[in-house]
């Protein structure tokens, strides 16, 4: 279960370099990811990737990694719905929402 609600900025504070995994984010209209409570985090991909598959109590959730990285690197998703979409850093009107970019 996870502990207390953080917001990005703390959760960027704790975990800088990171990849990390939050439950039941908190988001912008934008998808932009505001907070949530944090179940895993690592700074290896791959053993963050394997350590992944100990939590499937998460099925609401984003993927964010915390250092300088792709403005796409912001996973959400929801596999009971089928529901996953990436979120740029800033909103444009010329990428739509979910993978399809329109």
């Amino acid at each position: 279960m996870p502990g207390e609600y953080l917001t990005m900025a703390e959760i960027e504070t704790r975990h800088p370099n990171e990849w990390v995994l939050i439950d039941r984010p908190k988001t912008t209209a934008y998808h932009e990811v505001l907070g949530g409570y944090l179940v895993y985090h690592s700074r290896d991909r791959d053993e963050f990737d394997r350590g992944m598959a100990d939590h499937p109590e998460v099925t609401d959730g984003a993927v964010i990694y915390t250092g300088t990285y792709d403005p796409y690197a912001t996973y959400l998703f929801n596999p009971a719905s089928g529901v996953a979409s990436r979120r740029p850093l800033t909103p444009s009107p010329l990428v739509g929402e979910g993978w399809g970019g329109g």
